[in-house]
């Protein structure tokens, strides 16, 4: 597998565990033959970065979203091996692990920064973050 597909599906499966919706509506977005689903995912999207906000938002690391971040980068991981040709199997793991590691770690990166800055700013951040690293990959597979 080509090592930039496994960079690119980890950077996907980061962002999934940041955001579980950011990569999929993305890909789903531009992709060709993806645009239906895209418009859907897109809307969770937008949900998920507003409910992110609020007070009673579950932690990423519980049992449920920590899950759906990782089911997240598995399958942005896979479509980025698919549009490669490359191992689809290799991509999902990518994502996958990427994804659990960085809900970890964006989860306490999160909470030290919001001690120095206010909640909402370390949220906001967090989103551009994500919505960066996605659009990065995604430039690189429109070449």
């Amino acid at each position: 597998m080509e090592t930039h597909v496994i960079g690119e599906a980890a950077i996907l499966g980061i962002a999934a565990g940041m955001r579980a919706t950011v990569p999929l509506a993305a890909l789903g977005l531009t992709l060709p033959r993806r645009r239906w689903p895209g418009a859907s995912l897109a809307l969770a999207s937008a949900a998920e970065l507003g409910y992110d906000k609020l007070p009673q938002a579950e932690k990423r690391t519980a049992p449920g979203p920590l899950a759906a971040r990782v089911v997240s980068g598995a399958i942005a991981g896979s479509i980025v091996a698919r549009v490669a040709d490359e191992a689809i199997a290799v991509g999902a793991a990518t994502g996958a692990l990427a994804a659990f590691v960085s809900a970890w770690i964006f989860h306490r990166g999160r909470t030290a920064a919001a001690r120095h800055v206010p909640p909402l700013a370390a949220a906001v951040a967090e989103d551009l973050i994500a919505i960066g690293a996605v659009i990065g990959v995604l430039r690189r597979l429109r070449r």
